[in-house]
Order: C-alpha cells, then structure tokens, then sequence
C-alpha cells in the first residue's frame, strides 16, 4: 500500500463547481463567470483578438517544433513561476531547492508518522 493511501483529497476546484452550478440552473436571465470560452449572445465561442493574433505568430514560426518538453516542463517557465510564487530574493529560489521544499512540506503535512526527513545538500536547479 502506498505511504499516500491515506492523504485526504483536496476539495473541488471552486471555479468548476461555478460552472457545474450554471448548467443546473434554469433561470434564463444569467450569466456564465466560469472558465472556458468567452460566448457570444447566441452562446458560441468568442476567440479574444489578441489570441488569434499570437495563434497567427505561432503557426508563422518556423523555430517551433511538435517536440515534446523535458519531463519537468519549460525550464524557464518554472524558473518563472517560482520567482513569481517564492520572489526573486527567496533563499530557496538561490539555492535551487524550490522542488525539494515545496515536497518536504507536502509530506511533512500530510505524512507526520514518517517524522523527522533528511534532505541531502540541493542540486543547482538551472
């Protein structure tokens, strides 16, 4: 038996409950503040301008390829991500050991039984 066997579920996601809420509700007059698709007043898809734009962009270079990411994703995506969620300044941003921590604390969380958890000294993430 896996050691997360016993990790609570997280709760739905809000924003898709809104939306669930929506198809069930029979009162005309209404408004859908979900995700998906902008629509229109007949209820089709409304694409923003600027995403055609960046679509058109897209299919027009010739530098993209179908290749698929590194098993971690776009190394620059989460270098970014991590600067926006911890700041450029977080002591784990420079020591590479973003990953590291954020697991550490998921199983300390939801785990305790395992105790106390040794992390060796961090990889350099690039």
């Amino acid at each position: 038996m896996s050691i997360f066997a016993e990790v609570p579920q997280a709760p739905p996601v809000a924003v898709f409950k809104l939306t669930a809420d929506f198809r069930e509700d029979t009162h005309a007059p209404k408004v859908n503040l979900g995700v998906g698709a902008y629509r229109t007043d007949d209820c089709l898809p409304w694409v923003l301008p600027v995403v055609k734009k960046v679509e058109k962009m897209i299919v027009e270079d010739n530098s993209l390829n179908h290749e698929y990411l590194p098993i971690l994703g776009l190394p620059e995506l989460r270098s970014a991500a991590s600067k926006v969620a911890l700041g450029d300044d977080s002591p784990a941003i420079k020591d590479g050991r973003v990953g590291r921590r954020e697991g550490h604390m998921y199983i300390h969380r939801h785990i305790p039984e395992l105790g106390r958890i040794e992390l060796r000294v961090p990889h350099k993430i690039p």
